[in-house]
């Protein structure tokens, strides 16, 4: 999820904007080629444990990665319930995710 509105700052027409959310987090926002522009920035990216797909989606100093004492208890947790086979089935398979952690600390 990301929270880039509202912000505080201006948004320039010819070059890199850095720009502010409500949260106090900065992010940028930077015309290039093509009538395309590139957003980057903490506002964009996870924080530590915070659900990713790459690397790229977690702040500096993060690293994606399957923390797997976490996978575990949450499947345990699914294997508890009293639910229809197929729901515990779906519920497991949820638990699979990877979050941003500390680099080399998993």
């Amino acid at each position: 999820r990301f929270n880039v509105c509202p912000y505080t700052g201006t948004i320039s027409k010819w070059r890199r904007s850095t720009l502010m959310n409500n949260m106090g987090k900065k992010f940028e926002f930077e015309q290039i080629e093509g009538g395309h522009c590139r957003l980057g920035g903490n506002a964009l990216t996870q924080e530590e444990d915070g659900i990713c797909l790459m690397d790229n989606d977690c702040n500096s100093g993060l690293e994606c990665v399957n923390d797997e004492v976490d996978i575990e208890s949450c499947q345990s947790m699914c294997r508890r319930r009293r639910y229809a086979q197929r729901m515990v089935d779906a519920c497991v398979a949820g638990c699979d995710i990877t979050t941003c952690e500390v680099k080399g600390e998993l």
